[in-house]
Order: structure tokens, then sequence, then C-alpha cells
């Protein structure tokens, strides 16, 4: 089992060589691996989250709500995650780099392949992509991508991708993208390409993950409830005719998780464990506590 840091966006709020110096105390601890959050654009006024009623659509939220919340501020520092993943990733040796999550429905996929696919190469093959949907209609409405149709748009990409990765002339005809022949060279150092990982804990989400994924991004679970998660996709995964197929079990961990929460996540199912590092003001302090996390879990 591999153990992580996820900063989401907290990183970007760090200097270049701050960046480079959290990358290299996380793989000096002993951690596996570093995820940092992804958007587009961000919609001048944010819209508000419904705190109370999590399913409810964000464009119906009564700003005037006491339990109404902004997520994140419009202003919150949104670099392209990959150009800073290998930054990081020339100043380190073994640490992979992972997004927590990419929304892969914004961008054109063979924009997003070349992305990916230069930076495996160039790592070396530490490259993990966390994908989801997106949750921010007026993300979309700026990028000029339809909201409503996402969850086909991610799965078309997905499959761009995988054939950009690894077919010496890919084409393909679909919904939304349609080329070919071409040619798509560099191939990614990863066989076959990184795995992707499809975000999400709805039975679509789960059903998505089995049919196309190489793995699930799951969120905090208890050891109980990440195993029926685990076995609800083995069986879909089944049904896809992919159960022989690698597959990666991501969950979370909490801050101050410790050895014995990791086994149990483990013992459930998990593959690869990441810890949350959101809200540490500066690098210093999220340096910090990197070293105690590392004890806590006995990484070295």
């Amino acid at each position: 089992m591999k153990i992580g840091v996820n900063f989401g966006t907290t990183l970007y709020h760090y200097g270049p060589a701050e960046q480079v110096a959290v990358a290299q105390k996380a793989e000096a601890c002993g951690f596996a691996s570093l995820w940092s959050g992804d958007h587009l654009v961000i919609p001048a006024v944010m819209p508000l989250r419904d705190m109370a009623k999590p399913d409810m659509p964000i464009r119906k939220v009564d700003p005037k709500s006491p339990t109404a919340k902004v997520i994140f501020p419009a202003t919150e520092p949104m670099p392209d995650v990959f150009i800073t993943h290998a930054f990081m990733a020339a100043a380190t040796t073994r640490l992979e780099f992972g997004t927590a999550i990419y929304i892969l429905a914004l961008r054109h996929p063979m924009a997003s392949a070349r992305a990916i696919g230069t930076l495996d190469l160039l790592s070396g093959g530490r490259v993990l992509v966390g994908v989801g949907l997106g949750w921010i209609p007026h993300e979309f409405e700026l990028a000029g991508v339809d909201f409503a149709s996402r969850g086909r748009r991610t799965e078309e990409c997905v499959r761009i991708m995988k054939k950009l990765w690894t077919e010496e002339e890919p084409e393909y005809q679909g919904e939304f993208h349609s080329f070919g022949p071409a040619r798509f060279e560099p191939k990614p150092a990863t066989p076959g390409g990184p795995p992707i990982m499809i975000g999400g804990e709805s039975d679509i989400a789960l059903r998505r993950a089995a049919a196309i994924g190489d793995g699930w991004c799951g969120r905090l679970h208890t050891p109980d409830t990440l195993r029926a998660h685990v076995a609800k996709l083995a069986e879909l995964r089944r049904e896809a005719g992919r159960d022989k197929l690698p597959f990666i079990i991501q969950g979370w961990l909490k801050p101050s998780a410790t050895a014995a929460d990791a086994r149990a996540l483990e013992d459930a199912g998990a593959h690869h464990l990441i810890l949350g590092m959101h809200g540490f003001k500066t690098a210093a302090e999220a340096m910090a506590h990197i070293e105690r996390a590392a004890e806590n879990l006995r990484l070295n």
C-alpha cells in the first residue's frame, strides 16, 4: 500500500521554491505521492453550496440561507496542475504526482493527453490521474462547454486519451470528438499511459470507474464503508469484463491518522491512501505536519 499527501489548492499559495521544498520533504519522509487540485477558470462571483442540502444543484442555492457557503473564494490561485507537478517532479526522484481531481470534460482530450503524457514521460512514469466531472456550472459556461453532458464527455475523453497513448495511428468517431487517423508521439513512459482513476461516490460514478477507469478515487471512509464500495466496484468490474485488469482503490486518511488507521483501510481494500494537507498557511507549517504525519504513520 502507498500513502500520499493531498494539498488540494493549498500548495498553490506557496512560492515556487517552497513548493519544491514541500515535495522534497514529502519524499524524504517516506510519502509515496503528492496530490493537487484543479480548475480551469473560476467565476468572478463564486456560486454557493447549501451545506444542509449537498445534493441540491448549485444554481438553486438561496444566498440568504444560513447554511449557504462558498466552497473556496473566487480569488483562489489555480495554476496549471501538470506544469506545477512537472516543476516539482524535476526536483524529486521517486515521488508520484496525482490530481485530486482533474476536470477532464473542460478540456479537449488531445490537449489533456499531451500534457499528461509529457509529464509522465519527463518524470519517468510518476503520474496518477484522478478525474472528476466538476461541480460548478458557471465554470463550464465560461469555458463554453455544456455542463449537463459532462459525464458522457468525460467517458469519451478517457477513451480517446487511452487510444492516443497506445495506438500507432489512433482514430475515433464519437459524440463530441471525431478524428483520424492521426499520429501522437511520444508515448508516455508508463506502458498504456498513466492510470486514470475516476472519482465519485454515486452508483453511476462507480459504474463509470469500473467500465473505463484504472482505479477509483474515493473520499473519507470508515473501513466498513470502504469495504462496501470495494465490493460494489468488484461486482461492476466483473459485469464489464474488466475484473482481471489492474485497478487502484484510493482512499483518504484524516490528518491525525495513525499506522493502525492506514492498516484498517488497507485491509478494507485500499491500495493508495492520501492524507489531507489543506489549510496550512505557510510551507513551513505544511512541512512540519508532513514530518509529524510520517511519524504517526510510521513511514520511516
